[in-house]
């Protein structure tokens, strides 16, 4: 049986690193074969991440893509060998659909000169990457997010002032929206509002299942 590669979306902080996590664990545990890959954390940021705003915002980006792709072509690899491939990141694939809204000159500066530039790599990653069966929206209050963004204890969370750009969840919700319709990859969202992970890990299990994604 071909396997299946369902990817998260959503605003950083909303927890798709740790409920991808948990749903891994969770299907290994009924036996099924599952790979995960998750995005590096930041002690495992190099200056390029760190001191974006010195080395260029284009560093910060494309160092992120240099570890997110690779992990992508091997969760695709993944589920041609009939695997159920997590991954908690779609970003590099979908960052086209959004990347110039105001909400998002944050990542980079409009008047960066490698702006049109990165623009040119995107367009091609949006069309080159593979594609997903499913991608998985979060959605998560605002002060559920706060609590979820100052838990992870990040230090860019801090100097980017994240917590005062919640209604960026907006726009990744329907860029995954728009993706999924104009390919034909099913779309979930998920409410990320249960208390524990075990819960949210098993509530995104059974949404897998009702929607016909997992078996």
């Amino acid at each position: 049986m071909k396997g299946v590669l369902i990817v998260g979306m959503g605003i950083p902080g909303a927890g798709k690193s740790s409920v991808f996590g948990a749903l891994a664990d969770l299907l290994k545990r009924q036996g099924k074969d599952t790979s995960l890959y998750r995005e590096p954390e930041e002690p495992e940021w190099p200056l390029a991440v760190s001191d974006r705003t010195r080395s260029g915002y284009i560093s910060a980006l494309t160092w992120f893509r240099s570890v997110r792709v690779p992990m992508l072509f091997q969760a695709a690899q993944d589920r041609n060998d009939g695997k159920i491939a997590l991954v908690d990141s779609y970003y590099d694939k979908l960052i086209h659909l959004y990347f110039n809204h105001p909400n998002f000159e944050w990542l980079m500066p409009n008047n960066d000169p490698y702006r049109k530039c990165y623009q040119l790599l995107i367009e091609q990653d949006f069309v080159l990457l593979p594609d997903a069966n499913c991608v998985i929206s979060f959605k998560v209050d605002k002060n559920r997010w706060g609590n979820l963004v100052k838990g992870r204890g990040r230090e860019l969370d801090r100097t980017s002032d994240l917590l005062s750009f919640h209604h960026m969840q907006k726009e990744f919700i329907d860029a995954s929206e728009s993706y999924c319709s104009s390919h034909n990859v099913q779309h979930i969202q998920f409410d990320n509002s249960q208390e524990t992970l075990a819960a949210a890990a098993e509530a995104l299990y059974q949404k897998l299942q009702k929607n016909g994604v997992i078996v």
